[in-house]
């Protein structure tokens, strides 16, 4: 599938399930780029699949896609539903430096891609 039958794929699967969106590729890049240089832990969850992927390591292997530990990706940006850890400090420092909102709740940071 081209990035391109993907990217359709996404938005199809978001104006069915009427999520709003909250982070693009840019700030996606930004973001990973900074968790996998802290080697932060994360739980991603994609808007097309009901697993959430455990990963203690991620990391970009193609302009706009994610990969990591745990069996997830490589995957397109557009696909992160959500984004969270317990490494607290780190994800909110990350996602504040992006321009990203995140959530504190329980213990866990969540950075969500869609709402």
């Amino acid at each position: 599938m081209t990035d391109y039958q993907a990217r359709d794929r996404a938005r199809s699967i978001v104006q069915r399930r009427a999520l709003g969106g909250y982070a693009n590729d840019t700030k996606w890049r930004e973001f990973f780029a900074r968790i996998h240089g802290a080697g932060v832990p994360v739980e991603i969850k994609l808007i097309d699949d009901d697993q959430v992927f455990r990963c203690g390591v991620i990391w970009s292997p193609a302009r706009n896609y994610v990969e990591g530990e745990g069996g997830i990706g490589p995957v397109l940006f557009v696909f992160v539903e959500w984004v969270r850890s317990s490494s607290v400090e780190q994800i909110q420092a990350a996602a504040d430096a992006v321009g990203i909102d995140c959530e504190v709740s329980n213990g866990l940071a969540i950075v969500y891609g869609y709402r």
